[in-house]
């Protein structure tokens, strides 16, 4: 092994060991939604934890990034009373009231404002950052009880923007599933410590995706993992 690829290696290790021990202790998780498949494994729920001090209640507000039309996290979390506002720009869905409280529109969250043409879809994304979506929805007074994140890899650059944008401060729960098949370990790495350190957010669980196989570790020979994992967050 060479000395780059042994920087990157332990480079990797410390990020994956920090994914995988959460550095707070939730005594009430609750799981939300999620399907299971044919071999019985469940896929799509999300989890919070109720005794942060931000339990879900009526007139709870959810924003909920990533849908490819499985329903049952944002069915859950109205069943709580929340107001619950669904975000995918891939969906080929007009914007629409899903359930009485379920709202769905077709853009996506970005770390900048664009509208982005993808030939290989043959169609435009309309993304936007997360503060101009809550101006879009006159949100910018409010506070987001749970912010998901399911957007295949661009949770990096968000994630980053909304810390340089003190963004956290309006969010009280965080679900993303984090994707590591692409390296820069060590910014992801500060990216995922920077959420307790400058946002406030308390890490509290870890769970492999479990309909995922592992694949092999970019940059490393010889070295398989699991590279998706959904992590969640409350505010301190």
């Amino acid at each position: 092994m060479g000395i780059i690829e042994e920087d990157l290696s332990n480079e990797f290790q410390k990020l994956l060991y920090y994914v995988q021990h959460p550095t707070t202790l939730c005594n009430a998780a609750l799981s939300l939604g999620g399907t299971k498949d044919s071999k019985n494994r469940t896929d799509g729920d999300k989890v919070l934890c109720q005794d942060s001090g931000h339990p879900l209640g009526p007139s709870c507000l959810v924003y909920s990034f990533g849908e490819n039309d499985e329903w049952s996290f944002e069915e859950a979390a109205e069943r709580f009373g929340c107001q619950v506002f669904t975000f995918d720009p891939s969906m080929k869905l007009d914007n629409h009231q899903h359930k009485p409280n379920i709202w769905f529109y077709r853009l996506g969250i970005s770390n900048f404002n664009e509208d982005r043409f993808l030939l290989k879809q043959m169609m435009t994304w309309r993304m936007r950052t997360l503060d101009s979506i809550m101006d879009m929805l006159g949100h910018q007074n409010k506070t987001i009880d749970v912010l998901k994140l399911d957007i295949e890899g661009d949770e990096w650059n968000v994630l980053e923007y909304m810390l340089q944008k003190g963004l956290f401060e309006k969010i009280n729960h965080l679900c993303v599933e984090i994707h590591l098949h692409v390296m820069e370990w060590q910014r992801k790495l500060n990216i995922l410590r920077n959420l307790e350190e400058v946002g406030n957010m308390r890490f509290f669980s870890s769970r492999k995706n479990l309909v995922t196989i592992p694949k092999a570790v970019p940059g490393q020979r010889n070295r398989t993992e699991q590279l998706f994992y959904e992590l969640a967050w409350f505010k301190a």
